[in-house]
């Protein structure tokens, strides 16, 4: 099954509307998703891809996103018009093979190294199970937003183990709905992910897969596997044409599920757009990352390091990349933190 499952679809209003930028533009994350497999009519995840383009919609054009646990950011390709910040402590994909060369920051998530009140959006997908503390994760995203903005989490309730062994967890959508509230946030919706036909795959790919490896017989093994693969195309076929509508959640529905989508709001004034659309990537860094030792904005930035004006801290720079984890602090940083 292939690992990556987003769908990217992007109509001319939304291109029309691009931010600049020198370093990620729409063409070259489009021959990205092509170079390492990401399936742009992947029907697999056609209900949160859902709810994610009509929340995109609502982000001020050159507003800013941020992305925690972005993994190889392949969610920049939906936002043309926005600025997008994509964040990772690369822990658990780089167990997968993952290439993380076009992340924007390397840190933990469960302290961002962002200024509070920045961000207009911020997402989470296929994140919180692979965290010990995720509330403190949805508060630093409640940290990082500005009031008005919109956060949107996704987290799977029928899935396989992934990223061993940083898989500890999985959700329903009365958990999720807590723990968004706990971190601060208001008009919580959940929605059940019910794409049944990719289900239907999934589940007979899992089925004939167990029992091709516990038959003892080879014959056996071969016509299992056949059989698994043949109807694994068959309902793959059939899913393309599922539209995967998301379900609200309530007392009646969104008890099966493969996973849960949640949105939620910032409390406060309604948001006040931030237009940045004049500004290049780097420019962004530099005005909003901020030092997680000492928790001080002034960072002093070259090409090879960024350091902290105030105490000093000094972390790995390359072009508007900047990794706070693997210079001399990261001991400090981690001390105490389970992600």
């Amino acid at each position: 099954m292939a690992r990556k499952s987003m769908v990217v679809e992007l109509d001319a209003n939304t291109l029309s509307r691009q931010v600049p930028d020198e370093h990620q533009t729409q063409a070259v994350w489009l021959k990205w998703c092509e170079k390492h497999g990401v399936r742009l009519d992947d029907p697999r995840r056609k209900s949160v891809c859902q709810v994610l383009r009509s929340e995109i919609e609502a982000v001020p054009v050159g507003d800013l996103v941020v992305d925690s646990g972005a993994g190889e950011a392949a969610l920049h390709a939906m936002f043309p018009h926005s600025h997008y910040i994509s964040v990772d402590f690369v822990h658990g994909g780089a167990t997968s093979g993952w290439d993380f060369e076009n992340l924007d920051i390397v840190a933990n998530i469960n302290a961002l190294p962002l200024v509070g009140n920045c961000a207009a959006f911020a997402l989470s997908i296929h994140v919180l199970e692979h965290l010990f503390t995720p509330s403190q994760t949805l508060k630093e995203l409640h940290r990082v937003l500005r009031p008005g903005g919109r956060v949107l989490v996704y987290v799977p309730f029928m899935f396989h183990l992934h990223q061993e062994p940083f898989d500890y967890l999985r959700y329903t959508w009365h958990g999720v709905r807590e723990l968004l509230s706990e971190a601060g946030f208001i008009n919580v919706a959940t929605y059940a992910d019910c794409t049944v036909g990719f289900a239907c795959a999934y589940l007979a790919e899992w089925a004939f897969f167990q029992l091709s490896v516990t038959s003892t017989d080879d014959s056996t093994q071969r016509s299992l596997t056949t059989t698994g693969e043949t109807l694994r195309n068959l309902v793959w076929m059939a899913a393309q044409q599922d539209p995967g509508l998301p379900v609200e959640t309530d007392v009646d529905q969104g008890s099966f599920a493969l996973g849960y989508i949640a949105t939620a709001t910032k409390a406060g004034a309604p948001l006040t757009p931030m237009d940045a659309s004049d500004l290049r990537k780097v420019d962004v860094m530099h005005r909003f990352v901020r030092c997680p030792d000492c928790l001080s904005r002034p960072l002093a930035w070259n090409e090879t390091s960024a350091v902290c004006e105030d105490c000093g801290s000094r972390y790995l720079v390359d072009g508007h990349r900047i990794d706070v984890l693997s210079q001399r602090n990261s001991a400090k940083q981690l001390t105490g933190v389970n992600f």
